[in-house]
């Protein structure tokens, strides 16, 4: 492809140093922002005879078709506008148009160029609905118009001069005569030849009209497109239609489709209820004419849920990808699976974020459809993901960290606790014992290992029905104890934030901001401005500091308060979580804003400036400066001067050498000692495993590095005893 040898000249850029075990960071290699998430919609597909591209809600995936390596766009490290892709479309330049729901992104491999309201007719912040590219550098674009580009200007298409009502055109196809059709939400089709408008309505020949899901024409210039109906063949002005009621088709339901060079027609379909069909499962199918076909989860190895992007490659074979963020390639009537994602994440909300003091990233389940997600709680170490998948029935409340680095997972029913690497369960006491219930995300560790956590606990009244009481509990690995209001000072309301500073003085949030020392609770000063959305933190001095809302931050000495207003102008809204950084900085996360506070500056972080969104569920801060983020679309990282994703440390007087070799394009590894690695991991910035290598001879490995895109690398080294060796490459 002819943007490998922009690759080329940046892998020429390599900052090697010999004998060494770390390549120099650089702040355009090593980006501040990183995202992680797995793909959970698949809306658009491009397949050619190296490579698949995929578009959906987590950016651009491109899968090399040879060797499954993956590389991911967003807008974390490229200029992608948004993370959702709703179509696109490739030039016979190779050129990329795609639309997002923040304007049109132009890619030609090396350079982005990006067209929204500032410089085009395209509004932002609405989706592009489809594109459709034609000579070397023009194309089309249906928004709340359809826009035409022709390389140097636009043009656009409404009442004034076409037959288009607004958010009218969701659909564009070129004929083999080159008109364009426009696929209508009202069910129509508009033929332009680039001078007259010819308008054609399904129903006016007795069929139900509905959005146009997709066009596309046989070798004998008929139409075939569809809507939610099912499936229409339009030749010579008449119409053939077909469901599952009128024929055998498997599924009405076609979300796109395509027209092989046999004219058999392909299409991805998704979950439909309807009649004859209770409900017809998502998959793939096809029409010769004469005989229909579906492969779905019931007869082949195609991903389940729906499918609704579809596309041909070079040799006629069908890919299809859906909402469950995988693709499958169907060859020879057989499935081949794959699931495209950019991390080890099961899930793409973040529900639950917690940073190991070793630097581990523990991350669980998210809210967003299917509900619930499984609670599986995934594992970043900085190179790898480890998950626990299958061992939760549904989402976890919270987690926390006890101070042997115990993980403890609270849900309902029970506790559950994680000691090197063996899950046990803990007393949990339900109705009929002191605690009624836990529903909030509230737990804590404290480094007598006692463990905090709010409740709803409930007291016997005279009359013996039982009253309910909230508060909050403390098990101390034999028995529990309840605090509520009728035994303490504590109100009768829930617990918003629970909070152990470094003295095991336990903070609480409940109407008002309460203090336990041990034997008692009492209230320490007020700081202003305190509401149940505050959350606290401490600093490396042991301050602590509590969010204000509107009015900013304050941090507590021991005796007093000092607050820090907010001077920028924007509320933060309801706060969801409040984390102080390796360097001491404040990051208040919100609905709205996430923000820092150096102790002296305020710096806001939106859509505006960062690829952050709203609705920041946790953020957490690790021992290398970076600072998390978990988002209902999946889990960011941040750090000034470029992230680090760090791995287990390699001793330094066990160096080994790299070498590049411009003109084969590969790297070679050598080593002077007896150290024999038997294989070799290349891992990206997103903890993906795109490489493994085997080992050339007895003397070192040879390494194809050509297809890399920018970023940091670890490279990992085995030997037979499974002793690593590991060092970092930046390709610039």
């Amino acid at each position: 492809m002819y943007w490998n040898a922009f690759l080329l000249s940046r892998l020429r850029l390599f900052c090697l140093i010999a004998c060494s075990f770390v390549f120099a960071h650089s702040q355009a290699s090593n980006p501040d922002w990183h995202f992680f998430t797995r793909a959970y919609q698949v809306n658009a597909i491009i397949a050619d005879s190296l490579d698949v591209w995929v578009g959906g809600y987590s950016g651009l995936a491109r899968v090399d078709r040879a060797s499954g390596a993956q590389e991911f766009y967003n807008p974390s490290n490229t200029a992608l506008p948004s993370y959702r892709i709703d179509c696109m479309d490739r030039a016979a330049d190779g050129t990329f148009w795609i639309g997002t729901d923040n304007g049109l992104a132009v890619w030609n491999g090396v350079t982005w160029t990006i067209y929204d309201q500032q410089n085009a007719p395209i509004l932002n912040g609405q989706i592009i609905a489809a594109v459709l590219t034609d000579t070397a550098g023009s194309g089309w674009v249906a928004q709340e118009w359809l826009h035409w580009y022709d390389g140097i200007q636009w043009s656009t298409f409404d009442t004034t001069n076409s037959p288009l009502q607004p958010w009218q055109a969701r659909r564009l196809y070129k004929t083999l005569d080159g008109q364009l059709v426009v696929g209508c939400s009202s069910g129509d089709l508009f033929f332009y030849n680039g001078s007259n408008w010819n308008v054609i309505n399904p129903a006016d020949s007795g069929f139900n009209s509905s959005l146009v899901q997709s066009i596309g024409q046989a070798s004998d210039s008929s139409l075939w497109f569809s809507n939610a109906y099912g499936l229409y063949h339009y030749r010579n002005g008449s119409y053939a239609f077909y469901d599952n009621l009128n024929s055998s088709m498997p599924n009405q339901h076609v979300e796109a489709l395509r027209v092989d060079a046999n004219d058999v027609v392909w299409m991805a379909v998704s979950e439909y209820f309807g009649p004859a069909c209770s409900p017809c499962s998502g998959g793939l199918q096809s029409f010769d004419g004469t005989q229909w076909m579906k492969y779905d989860t019931s007869n082949s190895d195609m991903p389940p849920l729906s499918q609704v992007a579809l596309d041909l490659d070079e040799s006629g074979r069908p890919w299809v990808g859906g909402t469950d963020g995988a693709i499958a390639n169907l060859d020879a009537g057989i499935v081949y699976p794959l699931e495209v994602k950019n991390s080890g994440l099961t899930h793409p909300s973040i529900a639950t974020l917690l940073v190991h003091p070793d630097g581990k990233v523990f991350t669980g389940g998210g809210y967003a459809d299917p509900f619930p997600y499984p609670g599986d709680l995934v594992v970043f170490d900085g190179a790898q993901w480890t998950g626990t998948e299958g061992h939760f029935s549904n989402n976890p409340l919270a987690t926390a960290i006890g101070p042997g680095a115990e993980l403890y997972i609270k849900r309902r029913d029970n506790l559950h606790r994680l000691i090197n690497g063996v899950w046990d369960t803990l007393s949990w006491p339900l109705s009929g014992a002191t605690i009624y219930y836990t529903d909030l995300h509230e737990m804590k560790i404290d480094r007598a290992n006692n463990i905090w956590t709010d409740v709803v606990a409930y007291v016997t009244s005279p009359g013996g029905s039982p009253v309910f009481h909230e508060g909050v509990a403390r098990f101390d690995g034999a028995s529990w104890r309840v605090w509520c209001d009728t035994n303490s000072a504590l109100p009768d309301r829930p617990v918003e934030h629970l909070f152990i500073d470094r003295n095991d003085a336990v903070w609480m949030v409940s109407l008002g901001l309460w203090r336990y020392d041990g034997t008692s609770w009492t209230q320490p000063p007020q700081p202003p401005g305190l509401n149940g959305n505050s959350r606290l933190a401490e600093d490396s001095s042991g301050g602590i500091w509590v969010s204000l809302n509107d009015f900013g931050l304050a941090r507590f000495d021991g005796t007093s308060w000092t607050t820090y207003p907010n001077p920028l102008g924007f509320g933060f809204g309801t706060y969801q979580d409040l984390a102080v950084a390796a360097d001491q900085s404040v990051w208040a996360a919100s609905y709205s804003h996430v923000a820092r506070f150096d102790g002296s500056n305020w710096q806001l972080f939106d859509a505006a400036n960062s690829p952050l969104d709203v609705n920041c569920t946790a953020v957490e801060a690790d021992k290398y400066g970076n600072v998390w983020f978990g988002y209902p679309v999946g889990l960011f990282a941040y750090r000034d001067g470029g992230v680090v994703l760090d791995a287990p440390e390699v001793p330094a007087e066990r160096p080994f050498r790299i070498h590049y070799h411009a003109g084969s394009k590969h790297l070679s590894l050598t080593w002077d000692d007896d150290y024999l690695p038997v294989s070799a991991q290349v891992i990206s910035p997103e903890g993906k495993t795109i490489t493994i290598a085997c080992p050339r001879n007895d003397q070192g490995f040879r390494l194809d590095f050509s297809r890399l895109a920018a970023g940091s690398y670890v490279l990992r080294l085995l030997d037979r005893n499974g002793l690593p060796r590991i060092a970092r490459f930046v390709v610039l």
